[in-house]
């Protein structure tokens, strides 16, 4: 048995075929399957990533922060990567444990929202992305993470091929190419001369290994990190490819028969309907092609799933 069922999502409107009990726990299986593609986001699984980060922009508020020299910036959502200072000596599992371990140190500062994917770098080495609401200081990401890499031996491998490559005073390197988020960047004679001059006074302790994007000029958030997350690139990482707190993972719940009745009626408008995405189970209308009068109408639906992601995150 099958009936129409509606959702609101925070970028679309959704009217799809639900089914039954037994129809339900067999698609479940289906979907299992589809995902269950090795070492590359199969389309069930960039689709979940690209529903996590749509739901974390609509429950991230934008917040006021003031700097040591009491300077004040507004954020809302940040973007790290992790990095590895040295070539990569452990399994792809055991340092995605590791990332799980930074996670956990932030997690009992109240990191509570966030997303995670796993990449490598031409250089075969595994990298992290990861995404949040909450604020933390880049000197603290940097620190906190190479702290995690001096546990299994990083730290101590970056200090020996720096000290073995600078063994007769400072060596410039002709491969100055360094790649920045998938950019190719020049490291100039006075860039590496600088980083020559701190590595001495820290021991070479204080390896470079992360780097904090600025989304804040971004206008549409949720497509500007999705498309760096949601995307196939370079070789394969073996096991979970990414991850997210559970709350994101949420999904409005159906409408009731009074909400139905406001979006039946604007599925309806056949002036809009060129504009619908048509699947034989589902149909979706964009928000953007919604009135500014049927987005006020809509607005207590994603208010309320909002709430329910919010109370989920504990």
């Amino acid at each position: 048995m099958t009936y129409i069922s509606y959702r609101a999502y925070p970028g679309y409107l959704l009217m799809y075929k639900s089914y039954d009990r037994i129809n339900k726990e067999r698609l479940h299986d289906i979907s299992k399957e589809r995902s269950n593609t090795k070492g590359e986001l199969s389309q069930v699984s960039i689709r979940k990533i690209k529903h996590a980060i749509n739901n974390l922009v609509l429950i991230s508020e934008k917040k006021k922060y003031f700097t040591k020299n009491g300077d004040s910036f507004h954020f809302k959502l940040n973007f790290i990567t992790l990095t590895l200072p040295a070539l990569q000596a452990h399994t792809d599992f055991e340092l995605k444990a590791l990332l799980n371990d930074w996670l956990k140190i932030w997690q009992a500062k109240g990191l509570k929202n966030y997303v995670w994917k796993a990449e490598k770098q031409k250089n075969g080495n595994i990298h992290f992305h990861i995404t949040s609401d909450f604020y933390i200081n880049y000197q603290d990401i940097k620190e906190s993470w190479n702290l995690c890499l001096k546990r299994i031996g990083y730290i101590n491998k970056y200090r020996e091929a720096q000290e073995n490559w600078h063994k007769s005073g400072f060596k410039l390197r002709k491969n100055s190419i360094r790649y920045i988020r998938g950019k190719k960047v020049i490291w100039t004679r006075e860039q590496q001369f600088k980083a020559w001059q701190e590595g001495k006074t820290t021991n070479w302790s204080k390896p470079n290994t992360t780097d904090v994007h600025s989304v804040k000029n971004i206008k549409n958030l949720s497509s500007y990190i999705s498309e760096y997350m949601a995307k196939n690139k370079g070789d394969k990482v073996n096991g979970r490819l990414w991850g997210c707190s559970r709350n994101l993972l949420l999904k409005p719940d159906d409408l009731h028969l009074q909400d139905e009745l406001i979006v039946d009626r604007i599925f309806n408008d056949l002036s809009r309907e060129d504009y619908q995405i048509k699947t034989e189970n589902y149909v979706i209308l964009p928000n953007r092609f919604l009135t500014e009068s049927e987005l006020l109408d809509i607005e207590p639906f994603i208010e309320r799933f909002k709430r329910k992601i919010l109370d989920a995150s504990g």
